[in-house]
């Protein structure tokens, strides 16, 4: 059994059975053993983008994730990231996003 594989798997059906989402796109995704990793894009049914990245290990531990969730005309609605990528970002107003350690 693949953990990371069974994981994405679940992620897939989640997304899949949204009725708020349009249509969705795998950027990437990887599974090896138990580690994996995903970035997906999804358009809302009111033509918003959603960007999910996340890279996880063991299925409950997030060793890495961001979520970027933008209108239709490209204006941020609201960002999630991880601090220690934060500090990497300093022109990135703290007003625009949730940080989590």
């Amino acid at each position: 059994m693949n953990e990371a594989a069974d994981y994405l798997a679940r992620v897939r059906s989640l997304i899949l059975i949204n009725a708020r989402i349009l249509h969705w796109q795998i950027v990437r995704e990887e599974a090896q053993g138990n580690v994996g990793l995903f970035r997906y894009r999804l358009t809302l049914n009111n033509h918003e983008l959603f960007e999910l990245f996340e890279m996880n290990q063991s299925q409950v531990k997030v060793l890495k994730y961001s979520f970027h969730w933008q209108r239709e005309d490209g204006q941020l609605i609201k960002l999630w990231i991880m601090q220690h990528i934060i500090q990497s970002f300093q022109r990135i107003p703290t007003t625009c996003m949730t940080v989590t350690k």
